[in-house]
């Protein structure tokens, strides 16, 4: 009797087990369909719209791939999906922070009144490196795919206070709130107009690149105070991994903490007892950065100048000012300068004055450069036109000859 009754129980929990396996089974199913359907839609418009392969992506400065795989559904009407992004690309805020853009990309799909799918490129901006506490700080920008609508919104601490459309827009139906709390609408003796053709800007494999072009219209610009972001607009950062807010500053993954320690055993050895006093101190986050800008300027000296010019000569002070350059957006130009002084502690007197002059050249790079001019870019204008110094004539292997060697503009 024991036996039988152990049997059944054991029955009933296999045959459980199976209605529940179904159950996942078919739920999987249903999903698996459901993303498939939302690629078709977007496929079937993509067809129809006559665009070009790259205008897949967010923009044709740099690549993206749509994970279908990844959409999560609000509702039976709304979904968001992730983005790949197949470059490096990085924005800095206000207040110097790298933010890779790689968290900050999604695509949100809405039905409209017809039941079709539209499809909006979302790309969140942050402002500063770290959001407040009540939410992101910083523009969403939503562009639909096959429309030539967009919505420029900005939100303060989580809240969306104003934002700009295009003319003739449907979406300020959907989002036009009735306090005016800054900027105004037309008419209105607050009221100012973004200027059309902004341009964001952002380093795309370490290069200075646009990655969003506001469209010109033929008139101008919609503004609506307090958006409600619902209907074809920007999605209010529901998204987790890509609500907008970078990481904390202090944050690193996996990948770049492996990275660092590479980079430290590289470098480490190469600082001065001063440069390593300051440089144990800093966040994790700086640290990353200013071994990265280091590799970079290295490798980009090595790539541009022959080799004999790379210890004293203008490949070396091109080195030393594109190194300060990229450290005065990461970690800013304090730093960067301590870090400099204390690395040249040591060095020859004329081989001294010679690196702390490019490194003052590179650090105002945000101040002196052309608008979308790169570092890269800045620093080679720098050296063509004499900002920049260099050593002659030197010795053996490159070395300061006493009371001969000169210290002389890169244009002579």
């Amino acid at each position: 009797m024991k036996r039988s009754l152990n049997f059944i129980t054991c029955l009933v929990l296999l045959l459980t087990f199976f209605s529940c396996r179904k159950e996942h089974l078919s739920s999987d199913v249903g999903k698996v369909n459901q993303n498939l359907s939302l690629k078709a839609a977007f496929d079937q418009q993509y067809a129809k719209s006559g665009l070009k392969y790259l205008e897949r992506s967010f923009n044709k400065n740099y690549r993206t791939e749509i994970l279908w795989d990844k959409a999560i559904f609000k509702t039976a009407d709304t979904a968001i999906i992730k983005v790949k992004l197949l470059e490096d690309v990085r924005i800095y805020t206000n207040d110097s922070i790298p933010v890779n853009m790689s968290d900050n990309l999604v695509v949100k799909a809405t039905k409209n009144t017809k039941g079709e799918w539209v499809f909006v490129k979302v790309m969140y901006l942050p402002e500063y490196g770290k959001d407040l506490p009540t939410g992101f700080t910083g523009r969403i920008i939503s562009e639909s795919y096959f429309e030539k609508n967009y919505m420029v919104a900005k939100y303060l601490g989580g809240h969306a206070y104003f934002a700009t459309f295009n003319s003739g827009n449907p979406w300020i139906d959907y989002n036009n709130g009735p306090i005016l709390k800054a900027g105004g609408l037309p008419n209105d003796p607050r009221y100012t107009v973004e200027e059309e053709g902004q341009t964001v800007y952002a380093y795309v494999n370490g290069e200075l690149n646009s990655i969003w072009y506001r469209p010109p219209s033929p008139t101008p610009p919609v503004c609506a105070d307090d958006p409600i972001l619902t209907g074809g607009g920007g999605d209010g950062g529901e998204v987790s991994g890509g609500g907008g807010g970078p990481s904390p500053t202090d944050e690193l993954s996996a990948e770049e903490m492996a990275e660092l320690a590479n980079l430290e055993q590289q470098y480490r050895t190469r600082m001065e007892p001063e440069e390593l006093a300051i440089y144990e101190k800093m966040s994790s986050k700086n640290k990353f950065a200013y071994l990265t800008n280091a590799k970079q300027a290295e490798e980009t000296a090595i790539s541009k100048f022959p080799a004999n010019t790379l210890y004293n000569g203008k490949g070396d002070a091109f080195r030393h000012a594109f190194f300060h350059a990229l450290n005065s957006i990461t970690i800013g130009k304090d730093l960067s300068k301590q870090l400099g002084d204390a690395h040249e502690t040591r060095s020859d007197p004329t081989e001294k004055s010679m690196d702390l002059h490019n490194n003052a050249v590179g650090r105002e790079f945000l101040q002196n450069s052309k608008v979308g001019e790169s570092p890269a870019e800045f620093i080679s204008r720098s050296l063509t036109e004499g900002t920049l110094r260099y050593l002659t004539p030197l010795g053996m292997n490159n070395t300061v000859i006493p009371n001969v060697t000169k210290l002389v503009p890169t244009n002579q």
